[in-house]
């Protein structure tokens, strides 16, 4: 078996492969470290706005949908969508009810 590095003058190197490897991982923190120069002050800061207007907007469908909910039930319509449906990607087609 193959010793994971050698011993020279009391201390022990790295093999190859370790080297290699911390080449390759010092490659890929450069390569990062370019990308996130990339990114402007403000990126996070959108992120965070975009962050919030999602919940907002959230918020804001499911009291459409309990309107939604009162409405069909005052005209004795069904109510077009299970809570399952809600969550699918393809609502355009439920939709045509509207």
């Amino acid at each position: 078996m193959k010793p994971a590095g050698h011993i020279h003058d009391g201390a022990q190197t790295p093999c190859k492969c370790e080297i290699k490897k911390r080449d390759q991982l010092a490659k890929d923190k450069k390569r990062l470290k370019k990308e996130l120069q990339g990114l402007d002050e403000g990126f996070f800061d959108e992120i965070e706005d975009l962050k919030y207007a999602l919940q907002q907007s959230a918020k804001l469908n499911k009291e459409y949908e309990k309107a939604l909910r009162r409405t069909c039930k005052q005209f004795g319509v069904p109510y077009p969508m299970s809570s399952d449906d809600v969550r699918d990607d393809n609502l355009d087609s439920r939709l045509d009810f509207c």
